[in-house]
C-alpha cells in the first residue's frame, strides 16, 4: 500500500479513529479493526443476519471500504424451514475509487471471538481464569486482492462465534 501511495505523491497517516473502527499505519501495512458486539452466533446464522461498517483511508480519498461480517445468503430460495442455517463470510468491499482506477492492494482479512476479558460489552469475572483464555479464531484468508476499478469485495469464510461474544474483524493492507 505504501509504495502504490508514494508513486502517487501520498504519505500514510500515522493513526485515525472513528465510531469503532480503529486504523494504524506502518510504512508497509496497514491495520484496520472493527469490533462488533454482541453477536449471537446461534440466532444469527439461523436468522442470517449480518451487520456493516464503512470506513475511509486518509490515503485513498473519495475510496469507501466496508466491513460485512455475517451472512450474504439468498434468503429468498430458502427452504423455509427453522433448520436453516446460515453460511458466515466476513467481506471487505471498495467502491468510489474510479480515481485510482490501476489501483491493486493486497488484503489480509481474519475474524475472531474475543474472550470475555476483552469485550467491552461483558461484565467482569473476579475468578481470574478469563486471563488465558485466547480469542477465538472464526476466520482467515490471505493475499486476497482488490483492484481500484470499480467496485472490488474480497472474502473470508467464518464460522459464527460460540454463544454471544464481542467479534474482531481486521483487515491488513
Amino acid at each position: 500500500l505504501a509504495a502504490a501511495l508514494a508513486a502517487r505523491g501520498v504519505t500514510p497517516g500515522r493513526h485515525i479513529a472513528e465510531r469503532g473502527v480503529r486504523a494504524a499505519a506502518s510504512p508497509r501495512r496497514r491495520v484496520v479493526e472493527w469490533h462488533v458486539n454482541s453477536v449471537d452466533g446461534a440466532a444469527a446464522a439461523r436468522l442470517g443476519l449480518c451487520g456493516t461498517k464503512a470506513f475511509e483511508l486518509p490515503e485513498l480519498p473519495g475510496a469507501v471500504f466496508e466491513f460485512s461480517f455475517g451472512a450474504f445468503a439468498d434468503r429468498s430460495t430458502s427452504t423455509g424451514t427453522s433448520a436453516s442455517i446460515s453460511p458466515c463470510n466476513l467481506r471487505l468491499s471498495i467502491s468510489g475509487a474510479d480515481c485510482f482506477a490501476d489501483l491493486s492492494l493486497r488484503v489480509d482479512l481474519a475474524a475472531s471471538a474475543l474472550p470475555s476479558d476483552e469485550d467491552p460489552t461483558a461484565e467482569s469475572s473476579s475468578e481470574g481464569s478469563s486471563a488465558t483464555a485466547r480469542p477465538v479464531p472464526l476466520g482467515k484468508a490471505e493475499a486476497l486482492q482488490m483492484l481500484g476499478a470499480g467496485p472490488s469485495v474480497v472474502v473470508c469464510p467464518c464460522g459464527w462465534p460460540p454463544g454471544t461474544s464481542t467479534v474482531l474483524c481486521r483487515a491488513e493492507f
